[in-house]
Order: structure tokens, then sequence, then C-alpha cells
């Protein structure tokens, strides 16, 4: 096999490793002779597949010449795509030395962030050869170490050893990232995994949001690494310290430059080194200065050969003094600048190195003429080793791109500058010994001056509008920075009191980073007036509520224009909403949105949302106040502000996902349980008091390295807080398992863990091991705790059993085996027993069990004394065991179960006792979280919307706050605001105008407490005019409603039941006197729950239900039955026939369409519309169109005659196979079809009023628009994240709403003059003019920047002219006025949001 194609295979490996069954070719190479019998036993005889293909690799490369062809042809019957894998990479191979191989390699080292080679360069070729040969046998998870004095060329040789057109495409063919790491903090160093991060996801896949921590980092730079599936390179520059590189230990290859070889000796024997000891050989500093000054090294003068000696051969000092040299007019001058280095290097003879660089620094720059050596210098405000890109230096200098990349050229040619292309954008950056230069050649005073200019330059610019800085990484990190220094403190309120800013900042920098600035300029933002602290804590406020939410704009959204659409969602008395509704004045051509009854929703509870990139398993509270305890997926454990969501420690030990934390009742330690089989303690004591003096410093942005952070704010130098392997004080570890629980007793004495093989362990407060029970439980152990005391303990299992034991004996007391289901929370309490409780037992007679407890409750306990008590929470149900110690345990415990829940949910997840032992908050697998009270046995509140499953609970120390940990996100909550369960609504329900006044919009909800207090199962709630005012609870109707329908006079309101109860309300006109609420009238009942309603002519009602009927119910109490459907009826109907009279109509999940006589309930015809799918929208259109087929035959128009059916009524349904169809009702016969199945299952649907117009949700958040009069291509419309709920479209067909997570208006532009498909004009009309851009460029206005075009088809375009975000996750249903002026909707938070276009 020649060499060529050797390498190919080495390079494709792992794709065929992966993806190759080996009997798929190895016939065929048997039959072509490249393998024989014993070859073919030799692979057989492997036990994966893995190892088979493994064994075949080997084996070809020694097959001779056919054996790659052979593969080749084998590989092209089932494997084409690798097939063509091997012949590109043959192909590439053959070219390795052409000019498209190295532009090929180009690219790749621009990709990878690898800078450009200094100007001039000399190739050290032996050093170079050492570290190429060391690169092709380096391992994955090995780090190859180059290291020796600061300008001694590490870098650059580095650098060039990876300028191979074979070593990246063969050994590297994931490619190399060059990261500049330096000196620093624990905070920059999150920067550059960032933007490796970045980097690695170029391919559109990148996250929404950067990694907020660097083990979030690490744990998505493994994934991307693994998906990745081919060998690469990082390369770390000028590291440091050796705690670095164990965040870059990722399974990937290494390559490390440094100045202390030590920082890889915790690699234990995966590393390797190459030491440069010297600088360059006389022969290589001749080379450098001959090459820099053009002639031939053997007419250089004697002074080279003495430069060479006194500098050692630095190659810094001789590439700064070649470009000394070479800047010169004449013989005699040139004579004298050689003099002049010898001077200068005769001082510095017996200074160290570093002085000499500086004087070389300073000879070159004092070589440069006056422009160029102010520019150089005024470059003393940015840090060493950031990326300074070119529009920055362009608005410093007010200097167009090209000039300034003239001048940059020019610096980069005198070694003083490096330059690199990220992103197609050019980055200039410093190394830090010449940082470090000109931080010592100006002044504070110089330096303020210099600040003062970009912030300047930066006002003169976007002053008029700050939502307009740019996004290019640098500015809206580090204008604040650049202000404070300027000393310009009162232009603080300028940047931070502007709305447009804000957002801006809120989409680069997310709500922590904006956050920590309000607290870091407070004192400057605060100056002049009260006005101005209470614009700040109002911003605080926004920012901290709803910030999270502008970032998560950040895809389709100008930041301006997000942010003040979130500030007008502030209370009127906010001066975010005052600033927001000066902007809409002023921008009338806008669309915003006013939240007109927001005054009325109590939303207030919830203070901060946290977003991480990660899932949180468990979060606690610690002693000091705001800081917060929070353990990852990932194994990490982070301290960060509630209040601020600033992150302070990472707790760095586990190895595997952390699963509970506690905190010691003293405060100063805390322990984690971890999948990894091991506790382990942690001084929290230390990490506080770290915290807090932090906190009280002005730290720099995370985008600022800690060298350079001196320049900022000199006064600062924050310990590294770089990961350690394992920092915590002790580790506990016997189980031999995972350990999913852990709990510390109230005296501070015991530790109690559970694990996953049913084990229990009780350890000291020292880690010594007291009470071992290796089979406490038959399943794994799920919950833990002490009792008050720290008499008992109780432990809780996926067996379904929770037990109760003696913490001093370790003897197993009782065993409570009423659990159904695995038990997933405990919490014990000591104290009296409520009299509540008893009065509950004893109106109880519902047969002998009851009557047994209410025995056991009269002998065995007594109000009066001191009892015990645990709260066991299991999957779906609720127990409070009581039971007297003084007395045998075998009677002496009463299983008491709690009432139904307030709402349907999956399963319950976590729960958390408060300190006076009344109040349980339970989180559920429904994205939410209830507050029971134990003593009335039933749900006080309920918080929805979460971002998922609310996974962890915790109460504050004083009570008045609960963090929720849901996915990646912990919400905290003002328990002193929760809404109340009458003030939360259930997001289906039904709203009507009346009349063309918005305030006469009806809103019938439900409330979410249906089957809480006293089995009050059914409340409605009805909402009237624009403020949403509550006029009229109706009276419970003894079951729980789940749909509702209003007539079209805003005076009934019909609703369906649980039991399948259908009944109506009759509700007094709006601003009548009465207020007596009248009782339900219950028409009838079904025989399940009912699904599907409806108002028809005459207030006439329709109802479909789960058992497969519909019921038409008259207004004079008669009703009618219609049955034969195929399944549950999901959509229902009433329409006047040709005859006066009515026909009802029925639309089933199996995709039946049945049409029957209303008044008796005959069935009058049946139609299939979607064979073998689920329908999943119907609606029914007056509308004049010909069959799909154009021609109308004899049989067809005999039976259009005979149906009683309109001829103009066409159904339309959607389905979960992608289809929409449109059917004459009548006869069934299809008039059109269209196929989406590309775009996933149609979720609903719209038409517009000409039905010219389709619009589809889909399940993956897309929205089509289709054209129904012609055939085009449709139109996709990505912008939401989930299914897509509901649409509206407007009478004229030009604006269209799509409710989902968000809500989104879209304003369409449609051609009425479309192309044929063929691309000629129809007849009478003109040629359609296409934009030459898919995205089209629109007037610049004065606030607003943001109307993004989406992909163009010939005939419809959009624009997403505004977002609305709700409070929870989601929203179902919407509700348009007549004239689109007004909104309304209820999201899955129970937030009712009535919201009208300004």
């Amino acid at each position: 096999m020649e060499d060529r194609q050797r390498r190919a295979l080495q390079r494709a490996h792992s794709k065929l490793v992966k993806d190759l069954r080996v009997d798929a070719v190895t016939d065929h190479l048997h039959s072509r002779g490249v393998l024989n019998e014993d070859h073919l036993e030799i692979i057989s005889s492997k036990p994966t597949r893995k190892e088979r293909v493994t064994e075949l690799l080997k084996l070809l490369p020694q097959r001779g010449p056919d054996a790659f062809p052979a593969l080749v042809e084998a590989l092209r019957r089932n494997y084409r795509w690798l097939a063509d894998e091997l012949e590109e990479y043959v192909h590439e191979l053959n070219d390795s030395k052409s000019e498209a191989a190295q532009a090929a390699l180009e690219e790749r080292l621009r990709a990878g962030a690898v800078p450009s080679l200094p100007a001039p360069h000399i190739t050290r070729k032996q050093c170079v050869a050492e570290i190429r040969q060391h690169l092709k046998e380096l391992k994955e998870n090995h780090f190859l170490g180059v290291h020796g004095m600061p300008g001694i060329g590490k870098s650059v040789c580095m650098n060039e050893a990876l300028r191979d057109t074979e070593l990246l495409p063969d050994r590297f063919p994931g490619g190399v990232y060059w990261i500049s790491v330096g000196d620093v903090d624990h905070e920059a160093l999150l920067n550059k995994l960032q933007a490796l991060c970045e980097r690695l996801t170029e391919d559109g896949s990148t996250a929404a949001q950067l990694p907020p921590t660097i083990e979030v980092a690490r744990e998505r730079l493994r994934k991307l690494l693994n998906r990745l599936e081919r060998p690469c390179l990082f390369v770390l520059d000028d590291v440091w310290k050796a705690e670095v590189l164990a965040v870059f230990e990722l399974g990937a290859c290494v390559a490390v430059t440094t100045r202390d070889a030590a920082v890889l000796d915790r690699m234990d024997g995966r590393s390797v080194t190459v030491a440069l000891k010297g600088g360059f050989s006389e022969s290589e500093s001749r080379e450098l200065l001959a090459t820099r000054l053009g002639m031939p090294p053997d007419q250089l003068p004697p002074e080279a050969e003495v430069i060479h000696r006194r500098c050692l051969g630095s190659p810094m000092v001789i590439a700064l003094l070649s470009s000394f040299l070479a800047d010169k007019t004449g013989r005699r001058e040139s004579r004298n600048r050689w003099h002049k280095c010898l001077e200068i290097l005769e001082q510095g003879k017996h200074e160290k190195l570093k002085t000499n660089i500086m004087e070389a620094i300073d000879l070159t720059v004092k070589t440069m003429d006056e422009q160029h050596d102010k520019l150089f210098g005024s470059l003393t405000i940015f840090g060493a080793d950031i990326g300074i890109p070119c529009e920055v230096l362009g608005t410093y200098w007010d200097m167009s791109a090209d000039d300034v990349e003239d001048a940059m050229n020019d610096l980069v040619n005198k070694s003083l500058v490096q330059d690199m292309v990220d992103s197609n954008t050019t980055l200039y950056s410093m190394h830090d010994l010449i940082f470090d230069y000109l931080a010592h050649k100006y002044t504070s005073e110089q330096k303020a001056e210099m600040h003062g200019k970009l912030v300047e330059r930066y006002l003169v610019e976007y002053g008029s509008d700050l939502s307009r800085l740019p996004d290019d990484d640098y500015t809206l990190w580090f204008i604040g920075q650049h202000v404070h220094r300027s000393g310009q403190h009162h232009l603080f309120p300028r940047f931070y009191f502007d709305l447009g800013f804000v957002g801006n900042k809120l989409r680069v920098t997310g709500p922590s980073d904006l956050l920590s600035d309000f607290r870091k300029y407070g004192e400057f933002l605060d100056r002049d007036s009260n006005d101005n602290i209470t614009r700040r804590i109002d911003f605080e406020n926004f920012v901290r509520t709803a910030g999270h939410r502008a970032a998560g704009l950040s895809k389709a959204d100008d930041p301006a224009a997000a942010a003040v659409q979130l500030a007008l969602c502030q209370p009127d008395s906010s001066e975010v909403y005052k600033a927001a509704e000066r902007i809409c004045a002023e921008s009338s051509d806008q669309l915003f949105f006013r939240w007109r009854n927001k005054e009325a929703m109590r939303w207030s509870n919830v203070l901060l949302t946290k977003l991480f990139s990660g899932s949180v398993w468990d979060v606690v509270f610690t002693y000091e106040e705001n800081l917060v305890l929070a353990a990852y997926g990932d194994g990490h454990i982070k301290l960060w502000n509630m209040l601020t969501g600033d992150e302070h420690r990472s707790f760095h030990g586990h190895s595997d996902r952390v699963n509970q934390l506690t905190v010691s009742p003293s405060g100063d330690r805390f322990v984690s349980a971890s999948e990894d089989g091991s506790l382990k303690i942690w001084d929290l004591d230390a990490a506080i008091m770290e915290a807090l003096a932090s906190s009280g410093q002005r730290t720099p942005s995370p985008r600022i390295r800690h060298s350079s952070s001196s320049a900022f704010f000199p006064e600062s130098r924050r310990p590294s807080g770089l990961p350690r392997l394992d920092d915590s004080v002790q580790t506990l570890e016997g189980h031999g398992t995972a350990v999913a629980c852990v709990d510390w007793s109230p005296d501070g004495h015991y530790l109690l863990s559970g694990a996953d093989n049913g084990g229990v362990k009780v350890w000291d407060c020292f880690g010594e091991e007291v009470h071992s029970h290796p089979t406490a439980h038959e399943k794994n152990v799920t919950c833990c705790s002490f009792s008050p005391d720290s008499s008992y303990f109780a432990t809780g299992s996926a067996d379904g059993k929770v037990r109760l034991w003696c913490t001093e004996k370790g003897d197993q007391l009782y065993t409570f085996s009423q659990h159904n289901l695995r038990v997933i929370s405990l919490s014990l309490s000591k104290g009296v027993i409520p009299s509540a409780l008893f009065s509950w037992h004893a109106t109880a007679s519902d047969g002998p069990l009851r009557r047994e407890v209410c025995r056991q409750v009269s002998d065995g306990l007594r109000a009066d004394t001191d009892n015990n008590s645990i709260v066991s929470v299991a999957d779906k149900e609720i127990f409070l065991w009581v039971w007297n110690t003084d007395r045998r345990p075998s009677r002496d415990f009463i299983p008491v179960q709690m009432g139904r829940s307030a709402v349907d949910h999956d399963l319950y997840l976590c729960s958390r006792l408060n300190e006076d032992q009344r109040l349980l908050v339970v989180g559920t697998s429904s994205n939410m979280y209830e507050t029971w009270d134990l003593q009335e046995k039933r749900v006080i509140s309920t918080q929805r919307g979460f971002a998922g499953s609310v996974t962890s609970l915790v109460f504050s120390r004083d009570g008045k706050q609960l963090l929720a940990g849901a996915d990646d996100t912990v919400t905290t909550c003002s328990l002193t605001a929760t809404p109340k369960v009458e003030d939360s609504l259930q997001p289906l329900f039904s709203a009507r105008f009346v009349s063309a006044d918005p305030q006469s919009l009806v809103v019938a909800a439900i409330t979410s407490n249906n089957g809480v207090q006293e089995r009050r199962d059914g409340e409605l709630t009805v909402l009237r005019g624009l403020e949403g005012k509550v006029t009229k609870t109706t009276k419970p109707v003894g079951e729980k409603i789940i749909i509702t329908k209003i007539n079209k006079t805003g005076t009934m309101v019909a609703f369906g039941c649980e039991d399948g109860s259908v009944g109506v309300y009759h509700l007094p006109p709006a601003g009548s006197a009465t207020q007596e609420v009248p009782e339900p009238n219950i028409l009838g009942k079904h025989n399940d729950r009912v699904i599907s309603l409806k108002f028809g002519p005459n207030d006439t009602v329709v109802s479909g239900s789960e058992d497969k009927t519909m019921k038409v119910w008259w207004p004079d109490n008669r009703s009618v039955a219609c049955g034969g459907n195929g399944g549950a009826v999901t959509q229902v109907g009433l329409y006047e026939a040709r005859d006066h009279g009515l026909i009802a109509v029925s639309c089933s999940r199996d995709g039946t369409l049945k049409v029957y006589r209303a008044d008796t309930g005959k069935p009058i015809t049946a139609h299939l519309t979607h064979a073998g799918s689920t329908v999943t929208c119907y609606r029914i259109v007056r509308a004049n169109l010909p069959d799909e087929n154009g021609a109308t035959s004899a049989a067809t128009a005999a039976a259009r005659d005979k149906s009683p059916c309109p001829d103009d009524l066409i159904v339309v349904t959607a389905g979960v196979d992608g289809t929409v169809k449109m059917c004459r009702l009548c006869t069934g016969d299809l008039i059109k079809s269209f196929s989406l199945e590309e775009f996933g299952p149609v979720r609903t649907f719209r038409l517009s009023a000409d039905n010219h117009l389709l619009v589809t949700g889909h399940d993956n958040g897309s929205v089509v628009v289709s054209r129904t009069d012609h055939q085009c291509k449709p139109l996709r419309l990505q912008f939401h994240h989930s299914m897509v709920n509901d649409l509206a479209i407007h009478p004229n067909g030009r604006e269209i709403i799509s409710l989902s997570d968000s809500l989104a208006w879209w304003r369409l532009d449609v051609d009425e003059n479309p192309v044929s498909p063929r691309g000629r004009t129809r007849a009478g009309q003109s040629p359609l003019v296409v934009p030459p851009s898919p995205r089209l460029t629109l007037p610049a206005k004065r606030y607003f920047n943001y109307n993004r075009r989406t992909s163009l088809t010939p005939e419809i375009r959009a624009t997403l002219r505004q977002v609305f975000s709700f409070r929870g996750t989601l929203a179902r249903r919407l509700v348009v006025s007549d004239d689109w002026t007004t909104l309304v909707t209820i999201d899955d938070a129970g937030v009712l949001y009535v919201l009208q276009v300004m």
C-alpha cells in the first residue's frame, strides 16, 4: 500500500471504527485476494465490532497495492460516504506540496486562532523539528511542554512546528486551537474557555448562551470533542500556573509553552518536554539581522557578532534591534545605530535579560515617527494578550479600517504587536513584556486622558443611540472600566440608565455582569440626587427579574427593543417603565405592547432567575445573607449571590454528579453527597470570607484577564481561584456506590448518608463511622433526615418504605409501608399535634380503616403532649406520620394522607418543610411547585412557569425566601408575595370582545385551586375589561372544570368537567347592579371528561368527550347524542344547513370527520381526512374553491345536491403527519393538500380572510407560511424554541402572530403578481424583481435597528416586528380583537396578559 493511502486510512480511522461493519466489506476483500481465510478468522475472533474493524485496519496496509482500491470498492456498496472520504483524503495528500494544500493549512490555522508568524522570523530548524516529532507522537490526554526564559522564542517555535501540510491533516484532523493564557485569574480563564467553545461550534450549533462557569465550559468542551470524533490539538501559550493544565484535561492532545517546566509535573507521566536552553545561534542571529536589513549575512558589520553575544541570542531582543537598525536613511546613520545598540546592551550587561528587552523595546520605539509613536503609546489602555478588534481601534483613533490596518502592520513588522484573524475579524494583541513597558512609560493622568478619549469617541459616534454600541467582543465588556479609569464618573448614568445600552449589554454579557457593574459603580450612579438612587434601584430590579429574558432573545431581536418591551412590563411607578414610555412616545412607527392588567397580577414574588448551562441538582442557603451553594451535574459546587447573580467560588473534588448538599449547624462547613461514591466535607467559612472580601472590591469584568486587570483597578488583586484537583477538607468513603443523600444532625455531632445499594451510614463529625446498615432497604436509599433533637433519623427508599432509627444505638424502630411508590423526601418534626388533625379524623366516617385511625388517635396520642411526626413525599402522594415514643412502635404511628393536589402533575420530585413545620413546598415534574398547609391538608399556593421540572427547593433561614432549582435555572422567590391559588389561572381559557370597544372584553378562566379546598372542585373566574378586573367568581359545581366557552353576547359561559358534566353560567351584563352569582345550570353529562366545547346559533351548546360521543344541548333543555365516532371527539361545531336547520360536525383523533343532524343525531356523512394519523386541529371556512382535479363528476354533483351541507363549507384539517388537507364538507372530496413533513408535525394553523395564505405552527417551533392559490415554496419563520400552540392572521393577510414560549408579531410582504413555477410571468403581469440578498436592509430608526428579515422565497417575505416574553415558559391560547389592537393570553405560570398595541 502506498504511503499516501496508508495515511488516508490513518486519518479516517475514527470514522471507520465508528460506522463500519466488517462483514460488509470482508467478502469483497476476500474475493479480490486481499484477505485470506486466516485473516478472516483473526478478524472474526475479536469480541466487539470496533475491535474487528481495528484489526482489519491493521492488516490492510500489509496486503499490497490492491488493498486500498479494493476497500474503496467494497465501501461504495453500503458506505459511500466513507469511500468518498478516503478518496478525498488521498487527493489532499497528493497535493500536499501544492498551493491548495498550503491554503488549506492556513485556513486551519486561522480557524484555530493561531497567530501569524512575526515578520521577519528565522526558522530554528533543530528546535522546530524536535517539537514537530513530539507532536506526531503525542497521545490523547497527554501534554507536550516547550519551556524556556521570556523572549526565548517558545511561541514562535511552536507556531512554526504547526505549519506542516502533513502534520495537521494526518495527526490532528479535528483542528488546532491556540489559546493565549498568561497569568490568568479564574474569570479570565473562563473567558478563554468561552472563546474556545465558540470556535468549536462555528458550524451554527452554538448554544444560545456561553457557559457561565469553568466547570460548565469543561463539560461542554468534552461534549464538543466527543462530537468532533477526530483528534485535535490545544496549544496553551505562556502558561504560568499548573492549575490551568487541570482545566484542559479533556481528552485532547495539549501542547504548552511555559517559562516554568514545573507546571507539567502534575501530569503523572503524561507529559514530555522540550527545553529551549538558549536563544539564537550566532548564524541564526546574523540571518535574522541580514533578512531584516536586506543584505547577505557575510556583509554584516562586526558589531552584529558583538550584539549576539551581549543579548545572549535572545530572539525578542534581536528582532527588536533589527527593526531599529532597518529604519536608516544613510550609511552614516546606519553605523551610528549599530553603535547605539552596543551602548544600550553594554549598559545592561550586568542586568537581567528583561532589562535588555525593555531597552530594546525602547530603542525600537524611538525609531518610529511621531504619529506611529503616539498610536503605539495609546495602546497602553488595553490589557496584555487581549484581542483588540480593528473596529475598536478605528473608533479610538478616528481612522478608517484600512488606515488602522496600515498603522498596525507597521507595529507588527516592528515586533511590537501581534495580529490574528478570528472569525474574519482582525485582532491585535501585545506581549505582556511590551504591555509592562507601556504601563511604566505613562503616568496615571496620561492614561486617564487616553481612556477619556476612547469614551468620548464612542459618545460622538453612538451617543444618540447607545443601543448601537457594537457587539465586537470588547466594547460592551470594557466600556464601564474605560469610563472609570478616565475619571469621568458623571458619565455612568448616561450609560447605565439608558435602556438601549442596558439591553445591548444584557444580550452580550448577561445579567450577572450588568448587576456586577451596578454594584461596582453604584457610588457614581447615586451621585447628584436621590432620584438617581431610585433610578439605580429600579434598573437593578429590572435586570435582576427580567434580564435573563432579554439575553434569551438575542438571536432575533435588537437588544434595545427587547429591553424597552420588557421595561414596559415593569410597575408603572418604576423609573425603568417611565424611561420606556418616553422612548415609545418618540418612536410612533414602532410596535410595542402595553400590559394593561399588570398591576392586577401578583407576579412580583420572583426576585431573581439565575441561568446556568447545566443541570442544578441541589441548592442550599449559607449562614451569610444572600450567599447560596449550588450543586451541579458535572460534580462541581458553586457559591453565588442570589441577589446579584455573581459567582464567587467553585469547589472541586467530585468526579461525578453532586446529589445533595447540607450545611453544618454552625455554618462553617458543608457536606456533599455524590454519584462518585463519596461524601466530602468543605470549608465554607473561608469561602464566604473570600466572597465578602471580593464583593467589596471593584473587580474587573470577566472578560479581563488577571495580568491586565491592574490597568483598570490597580487596588484589586484577587486570588486566582483556579481549580485544584480536590480542595475539600475531608473525604468519606465506604458506601462503594453512589451516595444519594446526606444530612447533618442539628446538634452538629453526626452525619447521615444513604446510598444506591440500600445502605445507610452514620458518621461522627470527625468522619469516623458510627453505625452502618448495609441492607437498610431493599432498594436504593433516596432520602434521609435527622429529627430536630438529633435523637432519631429516618430513611426513605425506592422500595416505598420509610424507616425510623435511633441515632444513639442505631436500632430500627418503625417501618412505615403505606407508600406505593418511591419516597423522594423526608422531614422530621417534634411538637404538639395540631387540633385540626384530630378534628379531621373525628369527622371521618367513610369505612373501617378511618374509624380504626380515629381509635388510634384517641387511644395512642393526645393533642396536648409532645409527639413526633415525619412528612414523607412519594412520587404522587404525601403522608404525615405521627407517633408517640412512649408507646410500642408496632401500633402507635398514624398515617395521614394529604388532600388532592391543586393541579394535575406527573410526579413529585422534591420537597422542603419550613422552620415552623407547618408549610411544605413540593416540586413537581410539571414545571411548578406547590405550597401545602399541613394543618389544613391542602395546597394554599402554587408557583408555575419554571424552565423545567423543579428538582430542588430550600427555604432561607428567615423563612421569607425560597430557592427553586429547575434544569439549568435557579429562581429566588419571595414567600411574602407568593401568588395565592385564586390569583393563578390555568392557560386554557376563553375570551371574547363583545363589541368593538376593547373594554367589552370578557375572560372566562379556570383557577388553579380546582379540587383543593374541602373537595371544592371547579371554580371559574370571570374577568372584564382591559384591566382584567375580577367581577364574578362562580360557585363550585362539584367537579373540576377543564374547558370553557363564552357566547357572542358575553352573557353565558359554558363549561365542561372532568367527570363529563356540561353546564352553563348566566352572567349579569357588565355594569349590572346585581352581585348575586347564579347557580350553574347543569345541562347533562358524558361518560368521560369533556375535551371540546362550542356555542352555536341561538346559544345552542355542543360538546365532545373522551367517550367518543358528541352531544348537542338545546336551549329548551333537550339533548341529542351523536355517537359512532372512531375516537375521542377533539373538535366540535354547529353550522346552518341548506334547509335552515343545524348540522353538527365532530372531528376525532383518528382523523374521522362526521356530520350529523343536530336535532336528531342522525349521521349524514363521514370522511376520513387523515388515515393513520392523529388530527391536531380542524377548522371550517366558507370558500368557493374548485376540486383538486378541477372537474366535477355527475356523481359528485348529485351528492352535493342531496347533502344538507352548503357547498361552500370547506373543512381544513392538520395532522401529526405534517400535512394539511382541505376537503368539501358535503362530499368529503379533497380540494387541496399541503405536504409540510419537512417542518415536522403541524400543531395549529390559520387561513387568511381570502383563503390565499395558510400559516401553520409546528412542534419544533417553526411557523410556515404557504400560498393556497398557486404553488410556491413555503416560507419558514424560525424564532421559537418550543411547540407553536396558536396563531392569528390579520384580515388583510399582512400581519401574523405566533404563540409559543413567547408571543411573536410578524409582518408579511406578499407579492400579488407572483412568478409562475417555470419562471415566466403570467399574462398581463410585470416580472417580479427579487432582492439581491435575503437579509433586507431597512431604513435606520433612531432607537431601533432590529427589524430582521428572514430568508426569502420569490413571493413571501417576513419581518419580525416585536416579541413579548412571558413570566412563565409558554402560553397555549390567543384571542385577538377584531381591530387587532388588543391581545389576550394566559401563560403556564397562571398570569393573564391583556396586551394593547401602543
